[in-house]
């Protein structure tokens, strides 16, 4: 793994498709959702087509970039193992 892309995966999430593609971000966790089997395919599908991919996209980015305060506040009982 090169340094820079060390750096953007602490950003955002990464998949490299089999044809070398790369997806990152609300785009990335969307294709992983539509991959796995189960009852999110169709949410998952139904999100990729604008404008709803614009709000999962804003969605992720506010997530990602506030990563620290969200485990704060959705973990805050836990207790390390």
């Amino acid at each position: 793994m090169t340094p820079e892309l060390s750096k953007a995966c602490e950003r955002d999430m990464h998949v490299v498709r089999p044809d070398g593609s790369i997806l990152k971000g609300g785009d990335a966790a969307l294709h992983v959702l539509r991959t796995l089997p189960g009852w999110w395919r169709v949410p998952a599908a139904l999100l990729q087509v604008p404008p709803f991919i614009w709000a999962v996209r804003l969605g992720y980015r506010m997530v990602a970039d506030n990563r620290s305060m969200w485990s704060r506040v959705l973990f805050r009982g836990s207790s390390p193992s």
